[in-house]
This record gives structure tokens, C-alpha cells and sequence, in this order.
């Protein structure tokens, strides 16, 4: 099975206590403080659209693009949903964040939700950057949060349950990671059993993520090499750099 393939049926129900909102305003005002107001963005795993939707709000103009139609289906059905007013600021496109070229420019580009760390080939993540750089107008920034090296390293990722229920059915995800030191790689393992409400298995599904750490000199030599002026580096949802404790980091990419 491909990564996020029948995983998407029930993405929104694993993450429902994920704050979107916060995410969308850290961002927005990461954005902001450099000097970025609303306009254009691109965001690059756009998911199921839950921050183009935030975005959308604080007035910006959003393309959404994922490499998974499944998780572009239940977007753009989440925004048939929304006022017109709403809806008509955005657009979902199918795409791969390596080699994306919409021969248009955006004022920010956006990666959230670890997307760069599925990035997990060196060829990958330079592509990867590359593709933001090519769709940034001049004096762009680039957003997107990572899974941080140190933490990965000195913390450990360990095996994960969790359980949301359907009206018809309860899934368990089993999440057993395995550290891939030589690689700078976690690869998670992710099992699905899917049960009636009897308790009784209808279905087991599996998929392999591979996540790749980063530690901020390798960003910074990327970025460079990219053409990007400038970078910052922050724990995630707040305004201290990264440390030991910061699971998920994020960088800010200028070109100005």
C-alpha cells in the first residue's frame, strides 16, 4: 500500500485533536514578522486542507497541492462544504513536492505536518527545496517543520496505539518506529486493524512511512545551495531555538 493510500479514510479522525488553528497562526505570523502579508500561497502536502482552510481565513489565496488523490478527494470535499467566499480562494492539485512546477510564483510557500521529513533521500530533500525556491517570488519565505536530530537521537521514538471509532467500525493503529542511525531515517511501521463494533476484525492494512531527521547544519547547507538568502530556526510553536526537547522544529527560509 502506498503512504496515505487507505490511511486517508481515516486521517481526520487520528489527528481531530491536532491544533490547526494554533499551527495556521504561528506561521502566519512567522510570515508577518518578516514582513510577508497575505497573499499567495502554495502549501505542499496540503492533506486534507485543514490549514488551507486556517489560511484562507487570515486572508490568504491557497494552492494545496499532495502527492496522495485520496487525501485531494477529501479536500476539496471539505471545502464544498465552506461559503463560496471561501471556496473560491482555493484550488487542490495533484503534484509531488520533488518535482512540482506550477510556472507560477507565490509570496510564501508552506510544508507542514513533517512533509519534509518524508523527504527522506538526499536527492529527495533537495528537490524538495528546490521546488519551493523555483515557486517563491523575490523576497519569499519558505516555512516548514521537521523532525528534529538531536531529539530523535537522544530521546528515542517509541512504539505508539492509538483508537478512533466509525459509526460502523473501531480502528487501532499500532506505530512501531525503527531507528535507522546510518540513514538519518525513522521508518514507522503503521498497522491497521479495522474491527466491527462487535470487536470482530474486518480488515488489516499496513504502511511503512520513512521519516527522515534533520539537524540545522544540513538545512542550512541545503538552503544555500538552493539560493536562499537567509534561514532561522525555532522549536516549534514558539519563538526559542530548537533543543533536545523540541520533537518538531521548524526553519524559515528567505530569499531576501
Amino acid at each position: 500500500m502506498t503512504v496515505f493510500g487507505e490511511y486517508a479514510d481515516w486521517y481526520d479522525l487520528f489527528y481531530a485533536d491536532k491544533d490547526y488553528r494554533a499551527e495556521v497562526d504561528y506561521v502566519h505570523g512567522l510570515l508577518w514578522d518578516r514582513g510577508v502579508a497575505p497573499g499567495k500561497l502554495l502549501e505542499i502536502g496540503c492533506g486534507t486542507g485543514a490549514h488551507a482552510e486556517l489560511f484562507i481565513e487570515q486572508g490568504w489565496r491557497v494552492t494545496g497541492v499532495d502527492l496522495s488523490e485520496e487525501m485531494l478527494s477529501r479536500a476539496r470535499s471539505r471545502f464544498e462544504k465552506l461559503g463560496v467566499g471561501i471556496r473560491r480562494k482555493a484550488r487542490f492539485l495533484q503534484g509531488d513536492a520533488r518535482t512540482l512546477d506550477l510556472g507560477e510564483r507565490f509570496d510564501a510557500v508552506v510544508s507542514l505536518f513533517h512533509v519534509m521529513s518524508y523527504q527522506a533521500g538526499q536527492d529527495d530533500l533537495e528537490m524538495a527545496m528546490a521546488t519551493a525556491k523555483r515557486h517563491l517570488e523575490p523576497g519569499g519565505i519558505f516555512v516548514f517543520d521537521f523532525w528534529y536530530g538531536p531529539t530523535v537521537l537522544t530521546q528515542l521514538p517509541e512504539p505508539r496505539i492509538r483508537k478512533v471509532e466509525t459509526p460502523n467500525a473501531v480502528v487501532r493503529r499500532f506505530a512501531t518506529p525503527h531507528l535507522k542511525e546510518n540513514e538519518n531515517i525513522v521508518e514507522v511501521n503503521y498497522d491497521f486493524i479495522v474491527s466491527d463494533k462487535a470487536g470482530h476484525a474486518i480488515e488489516e492494512l499496513t504502511e511503512i512511512h520513512r521519516m527522515r531527521y534533520l539537524f540545522l547544519p544540513e538545512i542550512r547547507q541545503l538552503a544555500v545551495a538552493c539560493g536562499f538568502r537567509t534561514m532561522k530556526a525555532f522549536d516549534w510553536l514558539s519563538n526559542e531555538p530548537p533543543n533536545r526537547g523540541s520533537w518538531n522544529a521548524c526553519a524559515v527560509l528567505s530569499l531576501a
